[in-house]
């Protein structure tokens, strides 16, 4: 018997032993933020694979890093002062952003050349990028990460296990989105309200 508590106790051990092990090989210090990224929500700067862009910004400014447009956009027009949102822009098709465009101007023109005002990731989508927004918050950043970093948000909005958390001022818009089962961000959404 007292044999039997012995293999049992050491049994226990060993588990032990290799679960702090396995702990400690998956632990990873939380990246920093890119240099240069403002703290502020409001400065409407991101980070994509570790290059600074500020909302609005130019489909060249994308494409001068790699990123390519959607095979739908190329014959779509914008209207004066009209917006079109949801167009996929993605990375080696591998890493996916959606972006909405703005026609600032009084004539109609090419949809890749209007303004992006608007970006958006989540992590429901096959290949999601690497979006960081002020803060250094990025997908997978806890509930707790984002208030240390935002404060409360202007607004919040509960719908089934996922809360968005909406900061607004101005002509700036973020929607930091958590799953409250897990307290991580699922999805981000930084945007210049024109």
């Amino acid at each position: 018997m007292k044999r039997r508590i012995l293999h049992v106790c050491l049994a226990m051990l060993c588990v032990a032993v290799f679960c702090l092990i396995f702990a400690a090989c998956n632990t990873t210090e939380p990246a920093t933020a890119p240099e240069g990224l403002d703290d502020d929500i409001h400065s409407l700067m991101f980070s994509l694979n570790g290059v600074l862009y500020t909302l609005p910004l130019s489909l060249a400014e994308l494409e001068a890093n790699g990123w390519e447009e959607g095979e739908a956009m190329a014959d779509i027009m914008l209207y004066p002062h009209q917006h079109r949102a949801s167009q996929r822009i993605a990375k080696d098709d591998r890493e996916m952003i959606l972006v909405t465009f703005f026609n600032p101007t009084e004539y109609v023109i090419p949809l890749r050349e209007g303004m992006i005002v608007l970006v958006e990731v989540s992590s429901l989508w096959r290949t999601p990028a690497p979006l960081i927004v002020p803060g250094n918050i990025r997908l997978g950043s806890t509930y707790e990460e984002v208030i240390i970093a935002h404060g409360e948000p202007s607004e919040r909005v509960m719908l089934g296990t996922r809360e968005s958390l909406l900061y607004y001022m101005d002509d700036v818009f973020a929607n930091i989105v958590i799953n409250r089962e897990t307290d991580r961000v699922t999805a981000l959404l930084l945007q210049l309200l024109t």
